[in-house]
């Protein structure tokens, strides 16, 4: 939870603290963590794994928290960029062979990955939908 907190705050802030910007995060949240479940569902569809979402949805806030520069969208290949989304795939693909928590079950790790991907690549469209006046792209 104050993994998705962190995050959440970075991309909330684009939007604005009014209420169409509150909504417009909400929607964006949702955006990415049900996609994020589509996809997973598309690709792995003989997969009996339950999924929540939520870890979808915040993995997507990540990816789009990592884009968002003072300002302005940060490229695919600035060094922050590209230094998180190793790191994070990293992180993934080791939690699929060493389980922290081993009462957890199985995890859908992949989602994970799907919506940082989602908030990677999305955010700049939304934005650019849905721009803040102060954010320039």
């Amino acid at each position: 939870a104050a993994l998705g907190l962190a995050f959440a705050s970075g991309v909330a802030r684009v939007f604005g603290t009014r209420i169409g910007g509150a909504a417009l995060f909400y929607i964006y949240y949702l955006f990415c963590g049900v996609l994020a479940g589509v996809v997973y569902c598309a690709i792995f569809p003989d997969r009996n794994v339950l999924l929540i979402g939520a870890s979808g949805a915040i993995s997507g806030l990540m990816g789009a928290a990592i884009r968002i520069g003072p300002g302005y969208m940060l490229p695919f290949t600035d060094r922050g960029v590209m230094g998180m989304t190793i790191a994070w795939t990293a992180i993934n693909i080791l939690s699929a062979f060493i389980s922290i928590i081993p009462a957890a079950g199985t995890i859908a790790w992949e989602v994970h990955l799907i919506g940082y991907a989602i908030g990677l690549l999305t955010i700049g469209v939304w934005m650019r939908l849905f721009r803040p006046r102060f954010f320039s792209l």
